[in-house]
């Protein structure tokens, strides 16, 4: 059975039976699972050249050891996360009631920024939006879309403003909105005029001026409504 030189929490662990003037034959170096096993026959030369000629392949065998990063080097959840606690407490201050979104999105140089997929923003939406899928977000796509001006206000709604529950607005899981998503990704490329409807409310509340292909139940006032 050959001796071998252990690695252990990157160390070198020479066995007891292995003579200290012993040195294997460069041609018959064996290693094996973090392991440099030493073949029977050996030349006999001083220990402290033997730690020379064998300090490369342990170096080697070091490296092999260490633990493979985890993850794409393309993400960052730790930056994303950094992110969301920054624009948390901006958020909390830019919730507006619809009857405010809807005058302040209909201003002039406002931008009404449906995210929802195309074939829902077709069956329906809200009057005097654009689309932009939250998936086609780049710098290049909200830099065309939005303009030069980076502080141009934004105003965003998505599924959980409304309250049907059924195509094109089903209810998503709370944590899960997209506007939370939209509001965090518009910040990080830049974007920081972001203004997100506050309100859940029907489409079919004439406050809302709901359109799109999707066949809709008769409209309601908001007193009518209540």
């Amino acid at each position: 059975m050959p001796a071998s030189l252990q690695f252990r929490a990157g160390s070198l662990a020479l066995p007891d039976e292995l003579p200290t003037t012993l040195l294997p034959d460069p041609s018959t170096l064996y290693v094996q699972r973090g392991s440099i096993m030493l073949p029977q026959s050996f030349r006999i030369i001083r220990m402290e050249d033997a730690m020379r000629a064998l300090l490369p392949l342990c170096a080697l065998l070091l490296a092999g050891n260490a633990n493979p990063p985890v993850g794409s080097p393309l993400i960052d959840f730790e930056g994303h996360a950094r992110l969301v606690q920054t624009v948390g407490p901006v958020r909390e201050q830019r919730l507006l009631s619809l009857s405010e979104f809807r005058k302040r999105a209909s201003a002039s140089g406002a931008l009404l920024l449906d995210a929802r997929s195309a074939q829902a923003f077709k069956e329906g939406h809200m009057k005097g939006a654009i689309n932009l899928p939250l998936p086609d977000f780049t710098a290049e796509s909200l830099s065309k879309l939005v303009g030069a001006d980076s502080n141009r206000p934004i105003f965003i709604y998505c599924n959980n403003n409304f309250t049907d529950n059924r195509r094109p607005v089903m209810t998503k899981a709370l944590p899960l909105a997209l506007n939370i998503q939209t509001f965090v990704n518009l910040y990080g490329y830049g974007y920081h005029n972001v203004w997100e409807l506050g309100e859940a409310v029907a489409t079919t509340d004439q406050a809302v001026r709901w359109t799109g292909t999707r066949s809709r139940p008769k409209r309601i006032s908001r007193s009518e409504g209540r």
